[in-house]
């Protein structure tokens, strides 16, 4: 197991070098910036269509509530930053798609993995948060997720899983009813009214067409 470990941190790293050589890592932070996390998306949905393996996208990041501000929400992403350096698989892809959010890209994981890395994530953020007395209480977390169980049989691209993790994720920072982690739901279409011919109406017209018939 220590040697599995190691020869993912061996690749991660390579990962990254080359990475910072084509500049798809975010400067401020190292991890992968949009174009970068997108790359390494369809090199792992290409993974998954090959594995059979599930392949999940979580999105994380902040809501300003209360007095806070956009200072505060600023030192919450340096605090998320670290933490996610410290806390985050070797195996999972990490990104900076937004400037108050973050996405990680975990192979292998489904649905139920997705929201016990979120909670995992999110139990380690929240002393970090509380530890600088600089960063208001009213910054909350909110995180949004999307999971495929099998790509071979769900067609699957990258950036989608990352579009519909962030859409989750928009959705958990609209909506304050205490929910702060959602999964992607598609939007259900609306039902268009159907009407319906009054019963009288096709009496109507049988007694006119009966009053034109022509005389033989």
């Amino acid at each position: 197991e220590m040697i599995l470990r190691f020869e993912a941190f061996v690749r991660a790293k390579l990962d990254a070098d080359r990475a910072q050589e084509r500049g798809l890592v975010d400067a401020a932070t190292r991890f992968y910036n949009t174009s970068g996390l997108e790359a390494r998306a369809s090199e792992l949905a290409a993974w998954a269509q090959r594995s059979g393996e599930p392949l999940s996208c979580v999105v994380l990041g902040f809501v300003r509530g209360g007095a806070a501000d956009d200072a505060d929400v600023t030192r919450a992403v340096d605090v998320m930053s670290d933490v996610l350096r410290r806390a985050g698989r070797t195996s999972d892809v990490i990104g900076r798609p937004g400037p108050t959010e973050f996405a990680l890209l975990a192979p292998g994981a489904d649905g139920a993995a997705a929201v016990r890395l979120a909670e995992r994530l999110a139990a380690a953020l929240k002393p970090a948060l509380s530890t600088p007395a600089d960063i208001d209480p009213a910054v909350e977390l909110r995180g949004g997720y999307d999971s495929v169980l099998d790509a071979r049989t769900t067609p699957l691209k990258g950036h989608e899983l990352i579009t519909r993790a962030t859409i989750a994720f928009n959705r958990a920072r609209s909506v304050n009813n205490g929910i702060w982690l959602r999964p992607f739901q598609p939007a259900t279409p609306p039902l268009l009214p159907v009407s319906y011919p009054h019963p009288d109406a096709a009496d109507e017209r049988s007694s006119v067409a009966l009053r034109r018939r022509p005389m033989t």
